[in-house]
């Protein structure tokens, strides 16, 4: 079950990756020397893309160990983000 969940995540980035690649070409791409403000939209994409092909080629097997949740870790974060926030 683990790996269909693995295998389904790793296609849904993939596919947001494509839809944030094709988006920002209705942008100005630029020149390496003036980057245009559809340069870092499309790289994020591209990342995007290569994070879910890694995943779904390195995905994790049926022997791992099930991740716990720890709400104390989380509130924290968040706790801290919204202090600076502040």
């Amino acid at each position: 079950m683990r790996r269909a969940r693995d295998i389904f995540l790793a296609v849904v980035v993939v596919i947001g990756g494509i839809i944030v690649m094709i988006s920002s070409y209705q942008l100005q791409m630029g020149t390496l020397a003036r980057i245009g403000s559809g340069a870092f939209p499309f790289a994020l994409g591209f990342l995007f893309v290569f994070l879910g092909v890694l995943n779904y080629l390195f995905n994790s097997t049926e022997d791992s160990q099930e991740i716990k949740f720890v709400y104390r870790n989380f509130i924290g974060i968040i706790g801290t983000v919204i202090f600076f926030a502040i």
